[in-house]
């Protein structure tokens, strides 16, 4: 009913519950299927400016007259690197958006391990390890 296929309505109340749900049927899909475009379009927008990157890098080079082997090397280091720029500012954009004191306690989380299995600090206990994490920023 709620995309009008095979409709046969009789009387005028049927008519009038046809054309409203039609209608409502309608609407939904159009927000079912705007949803999709903008998601898509979200996954296509990190691409696009890491492409603007790309594009601004390959004509800089180009412009310099940098030997091939060169630019294919720049480009390959800025491949390689994008996705570790991209979670460096997600974790910082993260931590800006939390407390202090949780932003103390994600930091512990996230290099306690670290911190504590190294050998230089395996001797100072918790309290060491507590004091060194308290002035480590990501």
């Amino acid at each position: 009913m709620l995309t009008g296929n095979e409709i046969n309505p009789i009387g005028e109340g049927q008519v009038l519950a046809t054309i409203v749900l039609t209608i409502l049927g309608s609407l939904l899909t159009a927000n079912i299927f705007g949803a999709f475009a903008v998601i898509v379009s979200n996954l296509n927008r990190k691409n696009s400016k890491f492409q603007e990157k790309i594009d601004t890098a390959n004509s800089s080079m180009v412009n310099m007259k940098i030997p091939e082997e060169l630019q294919d090397e720049v480009r390959q280091f800025m491949v390689a690197t994008q996705d570790n720029l991209d979670n460096q500012k997600e974790l910082d954009s993260f931590m800006q958006m939390i407390s202090p004191s949780l932003r103390i306690k994600v930091t512990k989380y996230i290099f306690f391990d670290a911190i504590a299995s190294n050998d230089i600090f395996k001797y100072g206990g918790s309290d060491l390890v507590d004091f060194i994490i308290s002035d480590i920023t990501t």
